[in-house]
């Protein structure tokens, strides 16, 4: 108790013993520090007696416990296949409509390996010789269901399916064609018939899958008879028989040198019909009317009011099952389109046709069918869709065959490839063409020698325009073979939504790609000290993914070796600065990148993590930095600095946040060499955060917290040399790859006792150490 002069007031010599008891380790290993006095204590709690008695200066393989006690490390246990010397792993999530796969990846010197959880090894990618020569390590980004890795020598994207099926391996972004196209024009060949007297023509009905073209009669019975093809798909032709022959119901009959084919009669109730069925139907007031089926159903039980459909080309519906009729007009009878002979023996030509040229230039389409008259109509319409009266046949006017240009036209191309729709920047312009009337242009260029180039996209502007719009895609050519269009497309048939990337968006990212990031939509990569920002949504018109493109570039004064995008922008870290990139990404606010820390020299892309917004980084000077938003720069290994000066290079070391659990929240350094350093994030109650001691762990190489299954962490590692499986933290194991890789647990508290932890030195059969805290 204090004695008279104390409780007056006076102040006591600070004493010269120590408890040989801690309660609570929460200062953690502090060795940057002198013997002579406390860690984390300062001058004014020292001369008042009130250091603290808990800091450990050396010591191995025990860590601070949740609960503010020493305790042996856990170990580690094998995950799977053997690996030889992995450098990285990165967590690839794939998505399907109802649930999300994570795909582990491991990059080996030579390969990389689909590990799935870390339990297999499914190869993914063998690397060119340049790349294992160059060894400087594969970098991971998955954007949806497409990883993109680069290795400072190739630029590649795997593509996994909604399904999980494996979509394949291509180049990540595709050279352009460097010729341009050339356009020539011709006559234009004449694929019509011209008209011809007294030929009975078929109607011409759009239908599902194509046009409907037939002549369909009535016989004396009723019942309907046709001559043509289902779909229009080709033409078929011939002559009437000079007489009305015996028709055969059901079944075919022979005229001439034609077959009818029996086609029903009239409308039945409740009767299922297919596309192109035809009815015969008395409509008030009008001739009976031929009805066509265009689209199939099953017809109502009492018949449909016919009459509110009197004129060619209106339609109706019957019932409720999708049951649609077309008018195709009057119903004939044999002798009504034979009443205009032709010379010979036999009697006018029949054909399936539905479709001729005019004299003008247009293009006629049957509006009603029948038979032309003997001489030419004297003035075919011009006009788009005015009718015309030949003999029993309406002409309609669907529009000029070929029409002279007004204005020039200019074209060019893109290579593309149809599986992830990765689409080059488009070749130089062709020289303006004007069309004359009557002929056609046949546009030719150069295939690409690209294996995974398959299609041409060739583009077109309309007439006096100067926007590319895409005018038809088809296969590449054959290597060292050009492909050749014929172009007869009008204006209206181009496509506005797919335009050419004229602008660079189509621009691969070139070799020596190195670390990637994602931010506002784009991709970004490091090409040496140069910045490539992916196209993104500013190809969108183009079809592609907008990241096979990169058309803008950022330079920085030294290499870069890492991304990191946080709420203010990307940041951009070198082996000198970091810089930050600002804006988003819109015409009114572009990219752009300025300092944004100086002298926070970050050699190895590896030596960098992240813990929600806290970056953290060992920097090329040795020293251990969190990038905290609160507190601003803090050397958070400044406790063991000592230790990272003389054990840690910054070009090879690896920094890594592990969240498993709040016992295993925690920072990880590893220096390659065996070893690593454990840092508690939270020593709750206590404040701050606590290095335990050093981890001797054999063969540790890379080492990283990596995804393994959604939500779920795991600490890996794999082997710094040779081969074995990778190894995952285990906190049901004392031994390291099951053998006892550590003897001993220590922990020296320096000036003020020491204490030595060890395990038994004869282990007992069965017996896995120590599985309880001590101290």
């Amino acid at each position: 108790m204090p004695n008279l002069l104390q409780q007056s007031g006076a102040m006591g010599e600070p004493s010269s013993y120590a408890p040989i008891h801690t309660n609570r380790i929460f200062t953690g290993l502090w060795t940057n520090r002198s013997l002579l006095r406390d860690a984390a204590t300062s001058e004014y709690l020292e001369r008042s007696g009130m250091g603290r008695q808990d800091s450990i200066l050396g010591g191995y393989n025990s860590e601070i416990s949740t609960r503010l006690t020493l305790k042996r490390r856990y170990g580690n246990s094998a995950l799977g296949a053997a690996y030889t010397t992995p450098r990285r792993f990165y967590s690839f999530n794939t998505f399907s409509l109802t649930d999300e796969v994570i795909h582990v990846m491991v990059d080996e010197p030579g390969a990389v390996y689909d590990s799935v959880d870390g339990t297999q090894k499914n190869l993914v990618w063998t690397k060119s010789a340049a790349a294992v020569t160059a060894n400087v390590g594969t970098f991971f980004l998955g954007v949806g269901n497409t990883l993109y890795f680069t290795n400072g020598v190739e630029n590649k994207q795997w593509r996994i399916g909604t399904d999980g099926s494996n979509l394949g391996i291509s180049n990540w972004g595709i050279v352009g064609p460097t010729t341009a196209p050339v356009a020539t024009q011709a006559p234009r060949p004449n694929p019509f018939p011209a008209w011809t007297p007294s030929t009975i023509h078929a109607a011409w009905i759009e239908i599902p899958g194509g046009h409907w073209n037939y002549v369909v009669i009535a016989d004396l019975g009723g019942y309907l008879h046709r001559f043509g093809t289902p779909t229009g798909a080709s033409v078929v032709s011939g002559s009437l028989g000079s007489t009305e022959p015996i028709w055969n119901v059901p079944g075919n009959t022979n005229d001439g040198t034609i077959t009818w084919e029996y086609a029903g009669g009239g409308w039945i109730g409740n009767n299922a019909y297919a596309v192109g069925a035809t009815v015969g139907v008395a409509i008030s007031g009008l001739p009976n009317q031929l009805f066509v089926a265009v689209q199939a159903g099953t017809s109502q039980g009492t018949s449909p009011n016919w009459a509110i459909a009197p004129k060619v080309g209106m339609q109706l519906s019957d019932g409720a099952t999708g049951l649609v009729w077309q008018n195709a007009g009057p119903l004939l009878k044999w002798a009504d389109i034979a009443t205009l002979k032709g010379s010979g023996a036999l009697s006018n030509p029949i054909t399936s046709a539905a479709q001729i040229l005019d004299t003008n230039g247009y293009q006629q389409t049957v509006y009603q069918l029948g038979t032309s008259a003997t001489a030419q109509p004297s003035a075919w319409q011009r006009d788009k869709y005015a009718l015309t009266s030949d003999g029993l046949i309406i002409w309609q006017n669907t529009g000029a065959y070929s029409v002279p240009a007004t204005a020039p036209v200019i074209y060019g191309y893109a290579f593309m490839n149809s599986a992830n729709r990765d689409t080059s920047n488009m070749s130089p312009k062709s020289n303006p063409i004007v069309v004359i009337q009557g002929n056609q242009v046949t546009i030719q260029g150069d295939g690409s020698t690209d294996s995974q180039v398959d299609t041409i996209v060739l583009y077109r502007t309309a007439q006096g325009g100067s926007t590319f719009l895409e005018l038809a895609t088809f296969p590449n050519p054959p290597v060292g073979q050009k492909w050749t269009y014929i172009d007869n497309s009008p204006d209206a048939l181009l496509d506005a939504a797919w335009q050419a990337q004229v602008r660079g968006e189509g621009t691969p990212l070139p070799s020596g790609a190195t670390c990637l990031g994602y931010h506002l939509g784009h991709i970004f990569a490091a090409v040496g000290n140069v910045v490539y920002v992916s196209a993104g949504s500013d190809a969108i018109a183009s079809q592609t993914s907008g990241n096979a493109g990169f058309n803008t570039t950022f330079t920085a004064q030294s290499k870069i070796t890492r991304f990191w995008t946080c709420s203010l922008g990307m940041v951009v870290f070198t082996v000198r600065d970091a810089y930050i990139i600002l804006g988003s990404a819109t015409a009114n606010d572009p990219l752009y990148m300025v300092v944004f820390i100086e002298q926070i020299p970050l050699l190895n892309y590896d030596a960098f993590t992240v813990n929600k917004t806290t970056p953290y980084l060992l920097m090329g000077n040795k020293m251990l930095l969190a990038l905290d938003p609160g507190a601003g720069i803090t050397e958070i290994g400044f406790p063991i600095a000592d230790r990272l000066r003389d054990e840690y290079d910054p070009k090879t070391a690896y920094v890594t946040f592990h969240s498993e659990s709040s016992e295993e929240t925690a920072l990880y350094v590893g220096n390659k060499n065996g070893q690593w350093y454990r840092m508690n994030q939270n020593n709750s109650p206590e404040q701050g955060s606590a290095w335990s001691t050093k981890a001797l762990v054999a063969n540790l190489g890379a080492l990283q917290s990596v995804e393994v299954t959604p939500g779920v962490w795991s600490l890996l590692w794999g082997a710094a040399a040779g081969s074995q499986p990778l190894m995952k933290r285990d906190l049901t194991k004392y031994t390291d790859n099951g053998t006892r890789a550590y003897r001993q647990a220590c922990a020296d508290h320096g000036d003020r006792i020491s204490i030595t932890l060890r395990d038994r030195d004869v282990v007992p059969a069965g017996d896995t150490g120590y599985h309880d805290e001590h101290c």
